[in-house]
């Protein structure tokens, strides 16, 4: 399983792509480098999508906070995503 450099010091938002949108599921798995062993995506309570510049979701994933450490750490820089939205009660909101 690839995992990706956390590069923020300070918090511990784990994260995981829980679906690939453009790759058949390729990158689904890659989580924060803080991501414990054994920890259920499920346990997460904030649901995230990353999407491209022309507005294209590529990836979905649950995370532990409100950050932009996705889109940071794996969206940018592997894919060329530029936003990242999360579920609040029941909208897509991009932060």
């Amino acid at each position: 399983m690839r995992k990706i450099i956390h590069k923020h010091g300070g918090g511990m938002n784990h994260w995981i792509i829980t679906k690939d949108l453009i790759e058949n599921g390729a990158s689904v798995g890659i989580r924060s480098t803080s991501y414990p062993e054994g920890l259920e995506p499920e346990s997460l309570p904030v649901m995230f999508q990353i999407y491209d510049c022309d507005g294209t979701l590529y990836y979905e994933g649950k995370m532990s906070e409100h950050e932009f450490d996705p889109l940071d750490d794996f969206g940018t820089g592997f894919a060329g995503c530029t936003a990242i939205k999360y579920l609040e009660n029941g909208r897509w909101v991009e932060l």
